[in-house]
């Protein structure tokens, strides 16, 4: 039986055993570059009304 995490399964464009622990990463990094985004746009906005 051939595995898809075998080296002699056909290829796979840069996949890695690492992907598996770099997408949850990646999602975690994305959503808290969102919430920098929010933060700081509420930041601005109030700051635009006190001025």
């Amino acid at each position: 039986m051939i595995s898809i995490f075998s080296s002699t399964a056909f290829f796979f464009p840069f996949f890695d055993s690492t992907m598996i622990l770099l997408i949850p990463a990646f999602a975690l990094a994305m959503w808290a570059q969102w919430k920098v985004k929010v933060r700081t746009a509420n930041s601005a906005r109030f700051v635009r009304a006190l001025a």
